[in-house]
């Protein structure tokens, strides 16, 4: 092999290398974004979950005081419903507690970035949905007729 030829093959080496490795470097950052992302996620779920088990337990509190249910009762209630979604675990499954209200599964979110938004017309606001507070809720499709 000639020099030129050592020469080029370093160099190409060195040159796949360097691109392999900002290829990684940018996986890394991507998967750093996601890992905050989940950290993030993970923070808001958790206030969440505190916030619901604060008003379940006010909600007890306050119905055994007004003795509107007892505590054997609610403990009766809550045992029965513990098997509805074919566990005795003292947890029950958001299908499970969906259907035994009768409602139904949620539509499938669709991530920020495929969603398509509402146009727009210049210098007109978009109506918001009756009832819903201002600065919440979607567009008011209009009707037609």
């Amino acid at each position: 092999m000639s020099l030129i030829q050592v020469l080029s093959n370093l160099f190409e080496t060195d040159f796949g290398r360097s691109q392999r490795l900002n290829q990684l470097s940018s996986e890394l950052k991507g998967s750093q974004l996601r890992a905050a992302s989940a950290v993030s996620r993970n923070a808001s779920l958790e206030a969440d979950l505190s916030s619901l088990a604060l008003l379940c337990l006010g909600l007890v509190a306050s119905l055994v005081e007004k003795k509107v249910i007892s505590e054997q009762d609610l403990l009766n209630h809550i045992q029965g419903l513990d098997t509805l979604d074919g566990f005795t675990d003292g947890k029950i499954t958001m299908t499970a507690m969906r259907e035994a209200l009768g409602l139904a599964a949620p539509a499938p979110t669709i991530p920020l970035k495929k969603r398509k938004l509402p146009q727009q017309v210049p210098g007109k606001r978009p109506q918001r949905a009756p009832g819903s507070p201002s600065g919440t809720g979607g567009p008011v499709q209009p009707n037609e007729q």
